[in-house]
């Protein structure tokens, strides 16, 4: 009898993966697109991969050596290896897209939140270098298979609001 309860869940364990899927792309519509104000959180999926947050004028000035990323929620019932690329993007004063690259991190377990910190020094002298007047400056998500040639599965990956630290001791 417990053999058909496992097969009853099923259909259950499925609804629920495509409601988080779902709604998790529904908020993503809503935080990934630039509005007024920070976005706390922005979701991932395999139908929109990417989302960005908005760096304040403060945070530009100050230009924080160290970016701290939380991914706070993980659906990955296939556990597909994915990275997560971070970026600094901006709009040139030609008013054309641009991105510096921040780093790169992968989840292991696939299917377990983590929190990472990359470096983005550099990033922000390759920002400072390139133009004196960026414009839309933003931290941008990316997620993308590991291997490429695999077909997404399910996957929903929250990230938090980045946080910017000084250098530890300064």
């Amino acid at each position: 009898m417990q053999c058909g309860r496992m097969y009853a869940m099923k259909p259950f364990v499925s609804g629920l993966l495509v409601a988080v899927l779902f709604f998790g792309g529904t908020r993503y519509a809503v935080c990934g697109e630039q509005q007024p104000g920070p976005a706390a959180s922005v979701t991932l999926t395999s139908d929109h991969p990417a989302g960005s947050f908005a760096i304040d004028a403060e945070t530009l000035k100050d230009a924080p050596p160290i970016l701290t990323m939380r991914v706070t929620q993980v659906v990955n019932p296939g556990r597909m290896a994915f990275q997560v690329f971070v970026y600094l993007t901006y709009r040139s004063g030609a008013g054309r897209d641009k991105q510096i690259p921040i780093g790169n991190v992968g989840l292991y377990p696939a299917d377990r939140p983590a929190a990472f910190a990359l470096r983005a020094s550099n990033a922000f002298a390759q920002l400072k270098a390139a133009s004196s007047t960026a414009t839309d400056v933003r931290v941008q998500v990316e997620m993308r298979r590991l291997h490429e040639a695999e077909p997404w599965t399910a996957v929903a990956v929250t990230v938090a609001q980045p946080e910017w630290k000084a250098e530890p001791g300064r």
